[in-house]
């Protein structure tokens, strides 16, 4: 599986979460301590392995940096609001309010990553490096979780 079709899939599970975090069945506050603990580990991985696997393969082959500089910046935000959740806890008023502008933020980057960033990554990428790239994905994903 290349690395288009590895990322697609861990932003389809990353939507999961967001669905069941938001459910009416994660109310009670253990309930919403375990999807947010799983939703914030699964999505600090995802942006680790981006960044390191496919961000940097193509930050030696793009003259343009600005693209990939902006799709870091997202994860910097992204790192920033997990953090705020964290901080503030699931009893906070505004859990679900801040839950909801991370999923937003989230979604925009997916959006702007499946198409423009993997539009320019297939022109500098070839078949067979995207497969690579998508199995070494998978092993540092493997090592992180471990």
């Amino acid at each position: 599986m290349d690395i288009y079709e590895r990322l697609k899939r861990e932003h389809e599970a990353l939507s999961r979460h967001f669905e069941r975090l938001e459910a009416p069945s994660s109310r009670t506050n253990q309930k919403r301590s375990e999807l947010f603990s799983g939703l914030r580990d699964e999505l600090m991985t995802h942006l680790l392995t981006e960044q390191e696997v496919f961000y940097n393969a193509l930050l030696e082959r793009l003259d343009d940096q600005d693209l990939l500089l902006e799709a870091f910046e997202e994860h910097t935000v992204v790192e920033r609001l997990l953090e705020d959740i964290g901080i503030h806890g699931i009893r906070d008023p505004r859990f679900d309010a801040r839950v909801s502008e991370l999923k937003g933020v989230v979604e925009d980057h997916v959006a702007h990553e499946e198409s423009v960033i993997f539009e320019t990554a297939r022109k500098h990428l070839p078949p067979d490096e995207a497969k690579a790239l998508g199995e070494q994905l998978e092993t540092r994903k493997k090592e992180i979780i471990v």
